[in-house]
């Protein structure tokens, strides 16, 4: 998982990866500012979520993404984000 994106704490860049069983582990970047790590795990159809910690601060979070169908219906903070293609 890689990408970048803007929301209400500024510009950000995602590097992570999605195991074969739906484990997710994603580091949000702020530019210039603070990272956050996000653990959890992935649907397979389009949903992530768990648990996001920076430093000794944490709480949920929830992403659900969009297929390539129509990106211009994602936010502009996930559109970059997209599930790893599988083979076949």
């Amino acid at each position: 998982v890689a990408g970048s994106g803007a929301d209400i704490v500024g510009r950000f860049t995602l590097e992570g990866e999605i195991a074969p069983g739906g484990g997710v582990s994603i580091r949000k970047t702020y530019l210039g500012k603070h990272a956050l790590r996000y653990d959890g795990q992935y649907d397979g159809e389009g949903r992530m979520w768990g648990q996001w910690t920076c430093g000794p601060d944490s709480g949920r979070w929830m992403i659900s993404v969009g297929r390539d169908s129509g990106d211009a219906e994602l936010p502009p903070d996930i559109a970059d984000i997209r599930p790893p293609r599988r083979p076949g």
